[in-house]
């Protein structure tokens, strides 16, 4: 049977049910309780089964809250239900590297600056975060210099105002060394990351996230092809700033789901996990666009590279 089919034929019955509990509330509430023994008690109240004043308010309450408790508890399955839709599966670059696969990410996770092979593997951790490095800051952005090192920025976000860079460090991932860039020479704000991704080669990808559905296609002078639609709960997406990077090679891409994800460009196009749980720091790591990785044609976790 078709999962969505039955998913919805889930839902239905799950509505039924909820409707059919609710009208039984009412029936319970409002269903005469026999005749009376007697006058009411106000004046000029009728006898027998007439609903005295307060027994029709409380009956009329209990009727309202039933119903609120049959609604929000359907609301609240329903949301249950959608959160539990699993991520779409795709094969892990860590458990199966691909040494086809060159170059090397830098990303964020567990509070540590960390780099990995394209392939999958090896990796390590270059720089962790103390206390006060992640304090009242958002990121860390960061971006591979010409130069081999890496730099990493942390964002201060004053509300009501934009985003202004808080620290910079750059970091040598081979030797592990350690630089501090002044106040005066930090970057005014974030890299950009929105619109499409342009390629080496020219080709441009474009990512899509609506209602739980990403689609990613590529674009050039051969024509338009989707390199992934995938499908999770309401809430999957391709946050602002995890849009795709290119690898200089221009054979893959990197973009992330809440996991970073390595799309290859080649007919058939193939996607896989490369890092499971990635993150960043602060109130708006993602949602204001600070890209949390970045890549690099170096294979700088080679001996002797």
């Amino acid at each position: 049977m078709n999962l969505e089919k039955a998913s919805r034929g889930s839902h239905m019955l799950q509505t039924s049910d909820m409707l059919t509990a609710g009208a039984a509330v009412v029936a319970v509430v409002l269903l005469p309780r026999g005749r009376g023994r007697g006058r009411g008690r106000g004046r000029g109240r009728g006898r027998g089964h007439a609903i005295p004043r307060r027994r029709w308010l409380r009956s009329a309450l209990l009727v309202v809250v039933g119903l609120v408790v049959v609604v929000g508890g359907f609301f609240v399955v329903r949301d249950i239900r959608r959160q539990s839709t699993p991520a779409p599966h795709f094969e892990s670059l860590a458990k199966t590297p691909d040494p086809s696969l060159q170059g090397t990410v830098a990303y964020f996770s567990k509070g540590c600056v960390r780099v990995v092979a394209a392939a999958g593997s090896p990796a390590k951790k270059v720089l962790c975060l103390t206390a006060q490095d992640a304090k009242d800051v958002n990121g860390p952005q960061l971006v591979w210099r010409p130069d081999g090192r890496l730099e990493v920025t942390m964002f201060k976000w004053p509300v009501g105002k934009r985003l202004e860079a808080g620290w910079q460090k750059i970091v040598d991932v081979r030797t592990g060394e350690v630089d501090y860039v002044a106040k005066s020479d930090l970057p005014d704000t974030p890299v950009k990351t929105a619109g499409p991704a342009v390629g080496p080669d020219g080709r441009r990808v474009t990512t899509t996230s609506k209602d739980g559905r990403v689609k990613v296609v590529l674009s050039g002078p051969s024509g338009t092809r989707t390199l992934l639609s995938a499908k999770g709960n309401p809430h999957y997406n391709v946050a602002p700033g995890g849009g795709p990077v290119w690898s200089p090679d221009a054979k893959w891409i990197l973009l992330s789901d809440g996991r970073l994800l390595l799309v290859t460009v080649g007919d058939p196009a193939k996607t896989r996990i490369l890092v499971e749980e990635p993150g960043g720091v602060g109130r708006g790591w993602a949602s204001a666009a600070i890209r949390t990785f970045a890549v690099t044609a170096a294979d700088v976790l080679r001996p002797g590279s």
